[in-house]
């Protein structure tokens, strides 16, 4: 339960970000805006900017003028607020959280217009940058939040440095590792009989044996233990190798950033993260990888 609301949440987050670069592009060009909502019909609540203040309207089931139930306005109020001049725009929260959309005035294929008047106020009466300002202002406004939290966590969390000692930390549910019971604190000593002396010797003997029996040598409370185990393998984006993994993580240390670093920091993981969506999409697309076989951003870093 707790994951499912914490989906609806984020979902709206990204939703409502998204929404809004296109509601703010649409506004810095002169496009009449009709409709903000947050969530797919039928509307819960709505807001709309009109002359000389606002009105405010909720809804439910009610019953119409033949005794049947509909979807309608319940109450409706207003606050009155003396020479505003009003938008028009309707601001609604509806009923379905996953989605929303900016209807704007003159966009045929998103608001259900059957035909434009080309008023000045409308999308297609604007010139073709403007056009495509509108159209990719979501996409960039996105982009700006994932910025804004890479950089976040860069200065709260600081600098993760990994610890190249041959130690697991974290094990991945249901991956090889955790199945052949290996545990965090195991350190490991031997991989096929070759001596393991750092955390790189590890991922580079583990990716080089996808869907491979293995024989593991490591440490565990003082005592050296022996294990065989498969290992299942990943495809990672962005060389499009197929690599052996056992889903295992390092230790990391974290040291403090300044915010100039923190910045930098996140500048550059939003551009990695944009750049493995594109190969992912790419090789999705392409047939080279399901979407099982491809691993993330985290994955492609340090995942034995």
């Amino acid at each position: 339960m707790i994951t499912l609301i914490a989906t609806i949440v984020l979902l709206g987050v990204l939703i409502f970000i998204h929404e809004l670069g296109h509601y703010l592009a649409a506004r810095s060009i002169g496009v009449r805006v009709e409709r903000f909502s947050i969530g797919y019909p039928p509307r819960l609540m709505a807001f709309t900017s009109i002359k000389d203040g606002w009105e405010f309207q909720f809804f439910f089931y009610r019953k119409n003028e033949k005794g049947k139930l509909e979807w309608g306005p319940i109450k409706t109020t207003s606050i009155t607020r003396s020479g505003r001049k009003g938008t028009g725009t309707e601001y609604c929260f509806a009923i379905i959280p996953f989605g929303g959309y900016v209807k704007v005035a003159g966009i045929i294929d998103e608001s259900m217009d059957a035909t434009y008047k080309h008023e000045p106020y409308e999308l297609m009466s604007k010139p073709k940058w403007q056009q495509i300002w509108f159209m990719s202002a979501g996409v960039i406004m996105n982009t700006l939040l994932a910025f804004v939290i890479f950089t976040g966590l860069s200065y709260s969390s600081g600098k993760p440095i990994i610890s190249n000692e041959p130690v697991i930390n974290e094990l991945l549910p249901g991956l090889p590792a955790d199945i052949a019971g290996l545990r965090s604190g195991d350190k490991i000593k031997m991989v096929e009989g070759k001596n393991i002396l750092t955390w790189e010797n590890l991922t580079e003997e583990i990716h080089q044996r996808p869907n491979q029996k293995i024989d593991l040598t490591y440490l565990r409370d003082g005592t050296t233990k022996s294990i065989s185990l498969e290992t299942t393998f990943q495809i990672n984006p962005e060389s499009g190798d197929t690599l052996g993994v056992i889903g295992i993580y390092p230790k990391y240390q974290y040291y403090p950033v300044s915010f100039i670093e923190s910045m930098n920091m996140g500048m550059g993981a939003t551009a990695r993260g944009f750049g493995m969506l594109v190969l992912s999409i790419r090789m999705l697309v392409s047939g080279q990888a399901s979407l099982k076989e491809l691993g993330g951003p985290i994955f492609i870093a340090q995942l034995a």
